[in-house]
């Protein structure tokens, strides 16, 4: 089932960017960066930051991100694979006009003035652009921005996409270059590392390895730069302990007018009952089967009663009302819920809270909103599971955060170019501590987002280990089991599941859509405004048959 964009410019300036707004140092200087008479043709480079920031992950952190929380059976986003070009115009032509146009505004302005600004411009833009590639495969690059120009290009041509990604390798590598001179001005209007270059260098080195394990099928010049990645280890998460200073973490805040909370959670708990997608049955079971600690901060049950399939009324709100053919269905009434959850069966009255839908359940959505599981204290700031309630009428604080880059989700990646480009290490050794750190972290994060909130049981802990490094040591193919983890720990950031998969083909056990409209989205589809306006330039693609170019498996 599809989720229609709803964003609009006015309320997608997110998180701390008011705060940014207010606090500008005074010594900041301005750019002449605006070509457009009607406009003022200075702006702070503070501020330009924040709003790049700011808009830009509230974009990336919406619709998108939850269609590949969908297509990876997170929730039911785009189950079906049902998507349409008219489904992307808003995060295209707002990422462009915006966020995408500031950093190149930025980037090139600051390019003799002041070297610290400039190289978080290059970094930022180099994380843009990757998605962007990520999931349409060519875009307008070396000729967009140009519309107000001196030499106007209104149909830019697209760039190609491996050229594009050399060239975003290019710019990391500036842009640690530039954050390593003095600086004639401190960086303002950060709200990630508060203009910190060691906690930009690092995190620009380790989307350096990011983009590296994308592009080592069709480059194997690549695998020395990985091996020189992780042999040098000054990447996010390297520090031992549970410093988290260094992670890419954008957290929204409270405000309601503009709505700056994560948009997950104004979807879920911003209006009278649950509107949020539901959540993916085979992600629930599985990690109540596994007795995944993490379970509780994840998802947020609503109810504890038991539906009767002999009400007519009841029956039609069933999930797979409308299918026989369910491995799910309806939790609690599942005749093969023990064996599903290998004994780990909670009772009736728990059981029941997980509403969700199988992977491409095409039944009817009825008025449960009610009922449906929804996200919970991670990542949105909504509620610790600790008993049923509704989380409808603003319940909780809605301060979440985008994971953009994790310590744990490193790691998952230096087990990968382990097991996959042969780079050095203890691939075993490090899930185990990618595991770890994801549960300190979501831990951690969740304390401070709801008061109710408890710590997590360190036995439980262990056990879940314990039995993930049993499954790795059983394994035909270890990188399944890496891959499978990183689709538990990576809930928040779709992006890095939905480029994993299509990167390794792991995890191989996701459930199969009960009714796909097309085949499994290999991208997205370009969108219609681009279509109508430089259609002459858009790639002729279809989205579930050509993969991005480094997708060659």
């Amino acid at each position: 089932m599809k989720k229609f964009m709803k964003l609009n410019k006015k309320n997608i300036v997110v998180g701390v960017l008011s705060v940014f707004l207010l606090a500008t140092s005074c010594d900041s200087f301005d750019l002449d960066v605006n070509e457009n008479p009607n406009s003022p043709k200075v702006a702070a480079p503070d501020l330009i930051l924040a709003n790049a920031i700011s808009e830009g992950i509230a974009l990336f952190a919406d619709n998108l991100n939850n269609a590949t929380h969908g297509l990876m059976r997170i929730t039911t986003s785009y189950d079906t694979y049902d998507m349409d070009p008219n489904d992307w115009n808003g995060t295209w032509n707002l990422l462009y006009s915006g966020p995408l146009k500031d950093l190149r505004d930025l980037k090139i302005a600051t390019e003799e003035v002041s070297p610290h600004y400039n190289g978080i411009a290059k970094i930022l833009e180099a994380y843009y652009f990757s998605i962007m590639v990520d999931m349409w495969g060519d875009v307008p690059f070396d000729e967009a921005f140009q519309g107000d120009a001196e030499v106007q290009i209104k149909k830019p041509a697209y760039s190609d996409a491996l050229t594009i990604y050399g060239d975003l390798i290019t710019q990391i590598d500036e842009g640690i270059a530039s954050l390593a001179l003095p600086t004639p001005v401190d960086v303002g209007g950060d709200p990630i590392y508060g203009g910190d270059a060691d906690s930009w260098t690092t995190f620009a080195k380790t989307l350096k390895l990011k983009l590296l394990l994308n592009m080592k099928e069709v480059d194997n010049g690549m695998i020395s730069e990985i091996q020189a990645l992780v042999t040098e280890n000054d990447l996010i998460g390297s520090d031992a302990g549970d410093d988290f200073d260094e992670y890419f973490v954008f957290q929204f805040n409270q405000s309601i007018d503009p709505d700056d909370r994560h948009p997950w959670y104004i979807d879920a708990y911003g209006g009278e009952d649950n509107s949020f997608d539901y959540i993916g049955h085979q992600f629930m079971v599985e990690m109540l089967r596994d007795v995944d600690p993490r379970i509780s901060y994840y998802l947020k049950r609503q109810t504890t009663n038991t539906l009767d399939p002999e009400d007519p009324t009841d029956k039609q709100t069933l999930p797979c009302s409308q299918r026989t053919d369910c491995t799910y269905g309806y939790l609690v009434l599942n005749p093969n819920i023990d064996e599903l959850l290998d004994g780990n069966t909670p009772s009736n009255s728990v059981l029941a809270g997980y509403f969700g839908r199988d992977h491409g359940d095409p039944s009817g959505i009825p008025l449960d909103g009610a009922l449906r599981t929804a996200p919970g204290v991670y990542p949105v700031g909504g509620l610790y599971d600790d008993e049923a309630e509704t989380v409808g009428g603003n319940n909780g604080n809605g301060a979440g955060i985008f994971p953009g880059m994790t310590g744990f989700m490193t790691k998952f990646m230096v087990a990968e170019a382990i097991l996959t480009a042969g780079a050095t290490g203890d691939a075993r050794a490090i899930l185990e501590t990618a595991i770890r750190e994801s549960m300190v972290y979501v831990e951690s994060v969740s304390l401070g987002l709801d008061e109710d909130t408890e710590a997590m049981d360190e036995a439980e802990i262990d056990a879940y280990v314990t039995a993930s490094l049993a499954d790795y040591d059983a394994a035909t193919n270890p990188l399944n089991v890496v891959m499978k983890q990183a689709w538990f720990a990576n809930f928040g950031n779709g992006f890095e599941m939905y480029n994993g998969y299509r990167r390794t083909g792991y995890p191989n056990d996701l459930q199969v859509s009960l009714q796909p409209v097309r085949g499994f989205p290999l991208r997205v589809p370009y969108t219609l405004d681009e279509i109508n306006l430089n259609g002459a330039n858009v790639p002729s693609t279809v989205f579930d048959v050509d993969p991005i170019f480094w997708d060659v498996d």
